[in-house]
């Protein structure tokens, strides 16, 4: 049972990821928000983090490299809450960072106790 709930999981956390990094080909608002609150390197850092999303999702939803995927997605969940959310009210109905250290913890399951036997 462990094995389908890891799949499972994988599953929607790894197709998430990916669903939240197309949205960012082929467009610059990650990136007009990054320049308008002075981050350094925002055309850099808005491409990385798209390009960590999508491969990090893509691992995790193939069950690839137990440490790299969700390392890579745990690192832009990191960002996120320093970058965007860490100063809102904690709740992700108020734009907060709940959400994000959800899937932090989901992610540091994987590394931990690894995908399951339901792999590629």
């Amino acid at each position: 049972m462990l094995d389908i709930a890891l799949l499972v999981l994988r599953i929607v956390v790894g197709a998430l990821f990916m669903l939240h990094a197309w949205d960012k080909f082929g467009n610059d608002d990650m990136e007009k928000w990054f320049r308008a609150i002075d981050l350094p390197f925002a055309w850099y850092q808005a491409q990385m983090a798209r390009n960590l999303e999508m491969a990090g999702g893509i691992l995790v939803l193939l069950g690839i490299g137990t440490w790299a995927g969700p390392s890579f997605l745990i690192a832009v969940m990191v960002g996120a809450i320093a970058i965007a959310h860490r100063k809102i009210n904690p709740r992700v109905t108020h734009g907060g960072w709940e959400y994000c250290a959800v899937l932090i913890a989901v992610n540091l399951l994987f590394i931990l106790v690894g995908f399951g036997a339901y792999t590629v």
